[in-house]
């Protein structure tokens, strides 16, 4: 428990810090982020700093090496945090990157729910196929999605922002959570209560569905001209 005014006192001072860095590293040990690293993370990105996020995994997956994500060139076009989660909410779809047959990349047009609740990304689809057969021999995926964009009075080039995520899969076995995910799914597209009762009453045991847990996201706007 922290004394009445030290916990301010700390937050403040680590901004201080921020402000006399070039950039920051943000230890996630486990993917985790608190409240308050969020908050400084943010107050980085609105100072114009560069963040990087290491990432620890188990010595199974990649032998305990760091990973390190690219930070964007051109940090005036990248959007802030705020920005990107709005994108994925509003957005109907986007296109899932995976590594397929051969090792070669395989990406697809797929509708998605972004759950703030747990922040993970959630599909749904078939039990069979390349993309299913694809990340069960390869977790890590990436997922774009970019917004109709917008004109500036007198321009024809468009202005668009895009947003990319890159994480791992996993599957969701819980039948309440396909079928909960499922309806906040179908909802983007149509309020017909009854419609959505009788597609997940017919295409729910059959349905495959898996998330996409986050580890990085970035996102830009960008003119076409």
């Amino acid at each position: 428990m922290w004394a009445d005014g030290v916990k301010e006192m700390l937050d403040d001072m680590h901004k201080r810090k921020i402000d006399m860095a070039d950039e920051i590293f943000v230890i996630n040990k486990g993917g985790y982020i608190g409240s308050s690293t969020r908050s400084e993370i943010e107050y980085a990105k609105a100072t114009g700093k560069a963040v990087r996020y290491p990432e620890r995994s188990g010595p199974i997956r990649n032998l305990g090496r760091m990973v390190m994500f690219r930070e964007m060139l051109r940090r005036k076009q990248q959007l802030t945090n705020e920005e990107c989660i709005s994108i994925l909410k509003t957005e109907l779809r986007g296109v899932l990157s995976v590594l397929g047959d051969d090792d070669y990349p395989y990406g697809l047009p797929i509708n998605h729910y972004y759950c703030e609740q747990d922040g993970k990304i959630y599909f749904h689809g078939g039990k069979r196929g390349h993309k299913i057969d694809a990340m069960k021999l390869h977790d890590k995926a990436s997922f774009c999605v970019y917004d109709e964009g917008f004109r500036r009075d007198g321009e024809w080039a468009l202005n668009i922002k895009s947003v990319i995520v890159f994480g791992r899969i996993e599957f969701i076995e819980d039948r309440e959570t396909v079928y909960r995910i499922s309806e906040e799914l179908s909802r983007k597209f149509t309020d017909d209560d009854e419609y959505i009762r009788r597609e997940i009453e017919c295409s729910g045991p059959r349905t495959l569905m898996f998330a996409l847990v986050p580890e990085y996201i970035t996102g830009k706007i960008v003119k076409e001209a």
